[in-house]
């Protein structure tokens, strides 16, 4: 071929000298390698640039926000509130011991003796020992000369243990049993007055009992932030505590107004720690508006 003869030509004479010559298929031309790829310039963040594709304030894979804890509200009353409720619980305690019991009315130290007798809103009580009353030993003896039936009916009721007796008569059966033929008028005057003191000391107490019933309530709703009812406890309870300490006080003075003159007796116990139940609710009223929940 180089000297100028065809491919078919070139084929020919060299079979002729190179019997089953055969040309080799040509082979393919090589690929190019292909070149390496540019490196790419790598993008850094802007630091403060938001991330495409997160919004703002998301928060990243695999962690939970923060649950937020509710806020309680707060009572709103100051440590003095409490001693509102103190003082209306001690106003309920000290009127009721008045109204059920005590000492109202007590003989005079000088004139003391072996007799303790003492005034209640509703009766008299004479405590003392058989012998001191009736000039004999003890109650076995006094039974076997009269009986307690008989005794009850002239005296009122009887408690009669060894040499010890209790005497309790009731102010109103005393006034409607007297007999003014028997007795003087004056003693009779004195006892009814005696017992419509009492009489009217007792109600209007109850009632004092029955408002500072309520005031202990709507006070202690209100300290203790205790929403059950649908009144502005501070307000009301205010309003009841005053009141029941005004209702208590006008008690004792209208019962010391009606009670006659008695002479050789002062004022019991009861009387003065009656008058303090009456400050306490005042008290308690009056510290449940200042520092008491405003928000109850």
């Amino acid at each position: 071929m180089a000297q100028g003869y065809t491919p078919e030509q070139a084929k020919g004479f060299t079979q002729q000298h190179f019997p089953g010559f055969s040309p080799a298929a040509a082979m393919p031309a090589p690929m190019p390698a292909p070149m390496p790829a540019a490196p790419q310039p790598m993008v850094v963040p802007m630091a403060g640039a938001p991330q495409m594709g997160m919004p703002m304030g998301a928060p990243m894979g695999g962690m939970m926000p923060a649950p937020q804890m509710a806020m309680q509200p707060s009572s709103g009353s100051s440590p003095i509130g409490y001693i509102a409720v103190v003082c209306v619980v001690i106003t309920l305690a000290l009127s009721t011991w008045g109204v059920l019991g005590g000492s109202w009315l007590v003989p005079d130290d000088d004139d003391a003796d072996d007799i303790d007798a003492r005034l209640t809103l509703s009766d008299t009580v004479i405590q003392s020992t058989v012998d001191d009353l009736f000039g004999i030993e003890d109650c076995d003896e006094l039974f076997d000369l009269v009986s307690k039936s008989e005794l009850e009916d002239g005296f009122g009721e009887i408690t009669c243990e060894g040499d010890e007796i209790t005497i309790t008569f009731s102010h109103s059966e005393r006034c409607d049993d007297w007999d003014s033929d028997d007795g003087d008028d004056e003693d009779e005057e004195e006892a009814c007055d005696v017992a419509t003191a009492g009489l009217t000391g007792t109600i209007i107490l109850w009632v004092a009992i029955g408002v500072g019933l309520i005031a202990t309530l709507l006070i202690s709703f209100n300290v203790f932030n205790i929403q059950a009812i649908p009144v502005d406890t501070q307000k009301f309870g205010m309003i009841a505590g005053i009141s029941s300490g005004v209702l208590v006080a006008v008690a004792v003075a209208l019962w010391m107004i009606m009670m006659p003159d008695l002479d050789d007796a002062a004022y019991g116990l009861n009387v003065w720690l009656t008058f303090a139940a009456a400050a306490t609710g005042i008290a308690g009223g009056i510290l449940v508006k200042t520092h008491g929940n405003a928000s109850a």
